[in-house]
């Protein structure tokens, strides 16, 4: 399924920033950014320039520079990988490349902004470095791809990175994770495109929660966020269900003016979208996020609010609390399904060799996800479920496993069974190392060693 695009573009709010502060000195110029995409030969510059001052747009850059450039897609619309010879499919960004000052950012970046796999000392880097690294662009093609060339071509530009900030998404990783990621032959996770900001009320007895996210808005999508939930138990699981809507609306577009806003992306927990200003009528004026105003840029009135649905009227998360607490199962596209297999397979060597290291340590945990089809069906529904590795046969390709979750469907296995199970089901897997967690996404993390 193609990712769309919906609704007028606004230049203000849609253009993509990514931030790099380096470990060196970069002196940007024309020839060097020549000289440094010329290393991907799937890049071509059709323009390049300097930009004045009258055409920086921000007084406080220290220089600019303009680049058209084409490439070719990594993948097609179909997640499948392109041929270098699919000179049709080629695409075209253009960009903007400049130098800011680390002032700019450096205390959303301390204080604001969430952090993967950094921390405050790490971010401390920020105020060593006078200038970072901006790159923006606007994405016009299929998103997930420009994504993936933004990434690359800042870390062409930036190869010593020690922060990547995504200004669009209020995130900041490490340059470790911009180097790991774009250099990973598959595109990135959809995961990527946007952040979950979590406020919470810790103050009074009853904790209130206020999820939105950050980074819709530079795909030409709105916001999406759950508000007024009043119930800690309920806290993780509705996250979760505000995550698969975010990627549902990537994947599918926001619903238009005159279309059905109803969207079940949890099983058997139907819900509906509406427009801010439409979903305040449920909500008091104290109500966290419920006073904005239309020039609030980080928090836009544009947004979704996501809401529970039953018997055709609005209700709160609560009346499906009994669904949340048991074993809820979320809804992922074709799409997404394949990115997260691909990754999982192209990555599962690491996997493999850290369980033949720690296989017995009470500290590891490993677990992989399996795909197994509904049983005496021709197009019955596929369950992805989890299971407990013991361990690996490396000659017959079968983990001994116990299956940890409860399917919905049958598929002739039970929660709690133990056998042999194919690696050739494999979607996804996880370590775990006493209180975290690594996939294919951020393995990266057990391996990184000073630049």
């Amino acid at each position: 399924m193609a990712i769309k695009n919906v609704g007028k573009r606004n230049l203000n709010k849609d253009y993509s920033f990514m931030l790099s502060i380096d470990k060196n000195d970069i002196d940007l110029t024309v020839d060097y950014i020549k000289n440094k995409v010329s290393e991907n030969n799937r890049f071509i510059i059709l323009e390049i320039r300097d930009l004045d001052k009258t055409e920086y747009a921000d007084d406080d850059y220290k220089k600019a520079i303009y680049v058209k450039l084409q490439y070719l897609p990594f993948m097609n619309e179909d997640g499948d990988e392109q041929s270098d010879n699919d000179n049709e499919e080629a695409k075209i960004l253009e960009l903007k490349v400049a130098l800011m000052p680390t002032s700019k950012v450096s205390d959303l970046v301390m204080n604001a902004y969430m952090k993967t796999d950094v921390t405050q000392d790490d971010c401390a880097a920020i105020f060593k470095n006078e200038l970072a690294l901006n790159i923006s662009t606007i994405y016009e093609n299929f998103p997930i791809q420009d994504y993936q060339i933004h990434l690359k071509l800042l870390n062409l530009l930036s190869p010593s990175s020690l922060l990547f900030i995504d200004i669009s998404g209020f995130l900041v990783r490490s340059g470790t994770w911009l180097r790991y990621t774009a250099n990973f032959e598959l595109p990135p996770s959809l995961d990527y495109l946007y952040a979950v900001h979590s406020i919470f009320d810790d103050e009074s007895e009853v904790h209130e929660y206020w999820f939105h996210t950050h980074g819709l808005n530079r795909l030409g999508l709105p916001e999406v966020e759950i508000m007024g939930l009043n119930d800690d138990e309920l806290a993780y699981p509705c996250s979760t269900l505000l995550t698969t809507v975010a990627k549902y609306i990537i994947e599918n577009g926001a619903p238009k003016e005159k279309d059905p806003a109803f969207v079940e992306v949890m099983y058997e927990t139907p819900t509906i979208l509406k427009p801010f200003y439409e979903a305040k009528q449920y909500f008091t004026e104290n109500t966290l996020g419920f006073t904005r105003t239309d020039g609030d840029i980080d928090h836009p009135v544009d947004s979704l609010i996501v809401l529970a649905m039953k018997d055709g009227n609005v209700v709160p998360f609560n009346e499906y609390k009994d669904k949340f607490m048991d074993n809820p199962i979320f809804s992922l596209s074709n799409f997404e399904t394949t990115l997260m297999r691909e990754a999982a397979r192209e990555t599962i060597e690491y996997f493999i060799n850290i369980f033949d290291g720690h296989k017995d340590n009470e500290d590891f945990g490993f677990l992989v996800k399996l795909g197994y089809a509904e049983r005496d069906k021709e197009e019955g529904e596929t369950e992805h479920l989890w299971f407990d590795v013991h361990n690996f046969d490396k000659e017959t390709m079968l983990f001994d496993a116990t299956l940890v979750n409860k399917p919905y469907y049958d598929i002739g296995i039970t929660e709690g069974q133990r056998g042999s199970y194919e690696l050739a089901r494999l979607t996804d897997w996880i370590v775990h190392i006493e209180d975290y967690s690594y996939n294919s996404a951020n393995i990266y993390m057990l391996f990184k060693t000073e630049d």
